[in-house]
């Protein structure tokens, strides 16, 4: 797809809570205030008000592309002119997997670079007060939801919880928030190597429910 060219009007900041940087893997495990999350594998749980990705998206070409349209319809109603975003960058997927329990790909916008976590299944994972999708509906956009601490079997994994109204619930593993000093997707990536190996690992190890 064609990369969006940049706005000329005034910027403005609404990328939120954080100021921008790039995460660490040693700080995705240990960080304040996060909300500690089990990943049950009980079958016999009672459901949760986790809102899974809705039937349209059930195949894999219509979720890409819905996923790709919801980032660009944030892009021009809520960040065309904040400051911290790059739109050299355009909007790029790679690394999509699925199966039976999780589908994960990442995304590179012009505000973010960040992995995304979207089960198949109620993970059973508490949702924090004030953001179920009955809360959240067409809020306004926020970057960073709340951080969760998730642990299973002596693992542990951070992630922030997010909300969309054509997507659900879903996982988000920030791995840059600040791509003002990049020209190309290309660079992008090769800069966060590292980064990306140490979180596929993690989610390699991930169960879920069932």
């Amino acid at each position: 797809m064609d990369n969006l060219q940049p706005s000329t009007t005034q910027p403005r900041s609404l990328l939120r809570p954080r100021a921008p940087h790039s995460y660490k893997p040693q700080n995705m495990l240990l960080r304040d205030k996060a909300h500690f999350m089990p990943c049950h594998e009980n079958r016999q749980m009672a459901e949760t008000q986790w809102q899974l990705l809705p039937p349209e998206c059930h195949q894999n070409r219509s979720f890409l592309d819905t996923l790709l349209a919801v980032h660009q319809e944030i892009y021009q109603k809520f960040l065309v002119d904040a400051p911290l975003v790059n739109s050299r960058i355009g909007f790029h997927l790679y690394a999509y997997r699925r199966t039976s329990r999780w589908r994960t790909v990442l995304i590179l916008t012009p505000w973010m670079m960040s992995r995304l976590l979207f089960p198949e299944q109620d993970p059973h994972i508490r949702i924090p007060e004030g953001w179920s999708g009955e809360d959240r509906g067409d809020t306004e956009y926020q970057a960073l939801g709340p951080t969760l601490r998730l642990g299973w079997s002596g693992n542990y994994m951070e992630a922030h919880l997010n909300y969309h109204t054509k997507l659900g619930h879903y996982l988000l593993q920030p791995i840059t928030l600040d791509l003002r000093g990049y020209s190309t997707s290309s660079e992008v990536i090769q800069a966060r190597n590292s980064l990306i190996r140490n979180l596929e690992r993690n989610i390699t190890l991930m169960p879920l429910a069932g």
